[in-house]
């Protein structure tokens, strides 16, 4: 439940929905991290944790410092404890380099970074592999599923076999 009047969206339609400014202004409930937040201040006494971040470019969308170490410069300002990446080359153009980025960030700011292993369906012979050897590894948590950027391949379709299995036995 929101404290932000017409901030419940269950089957409102986007129109009807409160206003961007109607969202930054009063009333809504007063925190301590909300005082914190307009003070400029890191974020202290909450758990923040990013758990949709991505390293690297990616076309047509800018990133001022996509890099890991930048990341991790930001997080410290606002008082974030970790973030769970992916790397942008892994999701649309090569998922051998997008894990490798990821694996060497989350060994280079280990706690800070943890790691989505990529699992990209037009890839199945090594897809097995890839998934065993990358999620056993420290810091590596998870598997980046992204359907969009895999020609919409469908996530139960036969070749996401293997991660289906790899995920239930883990």
């Amino acid at each position: 439940m929101s404290s932000i009047p017409g901030l419940e969206y269950r089957g409102t339609p986007v129109w009807k929905r409160a206003s961007q400014r109607a969202m930054r202004e009063p009333p809504w409930a007063h925190c301590a991290w909300s005082e914190q937040l307009r003070a400029g201040e890191p974020l202290r006494d909450i758990t923040v944790l990013d758990c949709h971040a991505h390293l690297g470019e990616y076309p047509g969308f800018f990133m001022n410092r996509p890099d890991a170490g930048s990341m991790v410069e930001v997080m410290d300002r606002i008082g974030m404890q970790a973030a769970i990446v992916s790397a942008n080359a892994g999701l649309r153009s090569d998922p051998d380099y997008g894990n490798r980025l990821v694996l060497e960030a989350v060994r280079g700011f280990p706690g800070r970074m943890l790691g989505y292993v990529i699992a990209n369906p037009h890839y199945t012979e090594e897809l097995e592999e890839t998934l065993t050897y990358y999620l056993d590894q420290p810091g590596m948590v998870a598997i980046k599923l992204h359907p969009e950027c895999h020609d919409d391949y469908p996530m139960l379709g036969p070749r996401y076999e293997p991660m289906w299995e790899i995920a239930r036995e883990r």
